[in-house]
């Protein structure tokens, strides 16, 4: 590809001698360029692969190679733009047509129009500089992607530190007799779900699971901001109303108008068993009893960011739970994936798949409730972050003793 400052190479293939030599005078004379001479098709050919020309100007007929075979051979060599002008004393229109589906950019009757041909070359001239600039351009925006692709994945694995960690909640735990399995999986680089949990004192566990509407950047950042507005207020609050009320407060502040967030808030009790939540606007969180029952709590409080009206005692749902019972929370990706033809996992197919894993261990169960999304998804596109977070209390008369 011609680069700015560099003199364009023509390849001339033209197998009469005077023909070929009046050519080179002409173009020698008006335009300022490289010219290489092939006495035939072959010849033109062996040239181009040592070093491939910016514009080719080709008779038709050649011995040999003729000018369509050799427009062939190198329009299909994609490492260069070469712009092919063939010549030829043929008039009839589907001969012409013939040429022009070889890959020939132009033509120019024989015997040609000295003027013609130099319109048609300097066309082709012009072509090859955007072409030249479009090449320059892509290489620019390909850097730069990468960049961007390079600096988002890093953003994401950041964000998912975040997230707490197989210890924090092994530990969690071990102090409390709380058990925690969770997956998260963002459909994008940068996601807008977060968990986050605190546990001010031994019989104390506030965790809470959000998930900002939208996706990419922004959505990531306002969820990072929730993330970190959350965890800090934790140290000192962890009352559902107190906590729910300032997050509502934060997103109507914060978040970009057309931004708002769900969330499940748990303030759980582990000398009593029992937790205190708020399901604000999102999908609602399942229990499962021993005996395979399956009940739900749907959203008291309409999703944060968008009025500023506090919850009250109202919204504030006690549940108790017997040691093995499990509590399960997600995120609205998991039951709006669709599958090839269109359908919504939905609640009915989530409700069968938990009571279908209800004996299995705690470990692994958010896990194969998105094997199972994933097996509905069925090689579609991810379409939304998807978590699912599951809890039960285990061991804890062994913790107390």
């Amino acid at each position: 590809m011609i680069q700015a400052g560099n003199r364009p190479r023509i390849l001339i293939a033209e197998d009469d001698k005077l023909s070929r030599l009046k050519l080179e005078h002409f173009l020698t004379r008006h335009i300022n360029a490289e010219l290489v001479l092939a006495q035939d098709g072959e010849q033109a050919w062996k040239y181009y692969q040592e070093q491939p020309a910016d514009i080719v100007i080709s008779d038709w007929e050649m011995p040999g190679m003729t000018g369509p075979q050799l427009c062939r051979r190198i329009q299909q060599s994609p490492q260069h733009f070469t712009y092919f002008i063939l010549l030829t004393g043929r008039t009839e229109s589907a001969d012409l047509l013939e040429g022009m589906t070889t890959g020939a950019d132009d033509y120019v009757r024989k015997p040609y129009d000295p003027p013609e041909l130099l319109a048609r070359v300097n066309s082709g001239l012009r072509r090859i500089y955007v072409e030249a600039q479009l090449q320059t351009l892509n290489k620019e925006l390909g850097n730069a992607y990468r960049k961007l692709r390079d600096a988002l994945h890093a953003a994401g694995q950041m964000q998912l530190k975040l997230i707490p960690s197989n210890a924090q909640i092994a530990d969690l735990g071990r102090r409390t007799g709380l058990k925690l399995d969770y997956r998260y999986v963002a459909c994008d680089d940068l996601g807008g779900d977060v968990i986050g949990m605190f546990s001010p004192e031994k019989d104390r566990v506030a965790i809470f699971l959000a998930d900002v509407s939208g996706h990419g950047v922004a959505a990531s950042m306002a969820a990072v901001s929730m993330h970190t507005f959350l965890q800090t207020m934790l140290h000192s609050e962890t009352d559902p109303i107190r906590v729910v009320s300032a997050a509502n407060e934060f997103a109507c502040d914060e978040f970009p108008d057309t931004t708002f967030a769900t969330m499940a808030y748990f303030l759980f009790d582990t000398q009593e068993m029992s937790v205190d939540m708020i399901v604000a606007g999102h999908p609602p969180v399942l229990k499962t009893t021993r005996d395979g029952a399956l009940m739900q709590y749907d959203s008291t409080y309409q999703p944060l960011g968008i009025f500023r009206d506090p919850p009250t005692a109202a919204d504030v749902q006690h549940v108790t739970m017997n040691e093995g019972e499990r509590l399960i929370a997600y995120t609205d990706g998991v039951i709006e994936t669709r599958n090839p033809s269109g359908n919504f996992y939905s609640l009915d197919y989530l409700f069968a798949d938990i009571q279908a894993r209800g004996r299995r261990p705690l470990a692994g169960l958010s896990q194969s409730i998105l094997d199972a999304v994933d097996a509905w998804r069925f090689n579609g596109d991810v379409e939304d972050d998807v978590t699912v977070l599951a809890m039960c209390f285990q061991e804890v008369a062994a913790l107390r003793s």
